[in-house]
């Protein structure tokens, strides 16, 4: 089943089911639900300010940005422990919304 990820006042829904910020602020699930235009703007934010020892994280982030800003997607799944990402009708992507509809 697809799964489809939308987003009404500061609400996130996962086939019409609101999805309780606590899902994500209490980290019930790996991933959390990111609005792709604020994700583009943090990346290029952290990215300016990558200095020194920093440089391999910066050259990763480059490359997350860039197949990021490549997306038609509005919202994307973000790992909260690495930078792995989830979009589109992938079954990664289904499989990890349907995780988070198990936590409410």
């Amino acid at each position: 089943m697809k799964n489809t990820i939308t987003m009404i006042g500061d609400n996130y829904y996962i086939n019409a089911t609101k999805i309780p910020n606590k899902v994500f602020y209490l980290e019930l699930t790996e991933y959390k639900i990111e609005d792709r235009e604020c994700l583009i703007h943090n990346l290029i934010q952290l990215i300016s300010e990558c200095r020194g020892s920093r440089e391999n994280e910066k050259i990763e982030m480059i490359a997350d940005l860039k197949m990021i800003m490549n997306l038609d997607e509005d919202f994307i799944l973000s790992s909260i422990s690495t930078n792995h990402y989830l979009y589109g009708n992938s079954d990664e992507f289904n499989i990890q919304c349907e995780e988070i509809l198990r936590k409410l």
